[in-house]
């Protein structure tokens, strides 16, 4: 016991912490991977960009200031 904890909970921690690791790497080199295959990152990117500049345009253009011709 360490710390009034088991043995067997330590092991348990060490290897859920490695397969935590190893999950996290492969959905990382997962996602990098789709992103760069064809462009689809930088189309996803592109989209998201114009879309938000779309909401922008719609709100600024929906509130008439006085002073506007």
């Amino acid at each position: 016991m360490k710390n009034g904890l088991p043995v067997a909970y330590a092991i348990y921690r060490g290897i859920w912490t490695a397969f935590h690791i190893v999950l996290v790497a492969v959905l990382l080199i997962s996602f990098i991977a789709w992103f760069v295959d064809d462009g689809q990152g930088a189309r996803v990117v592109s989209d998201t960009w114009n879309g938000v500049v779309a909401v922008q345009q719609a709100v600024a253009n929906a509130i008439p200031f006085p002073w506007g011709g």
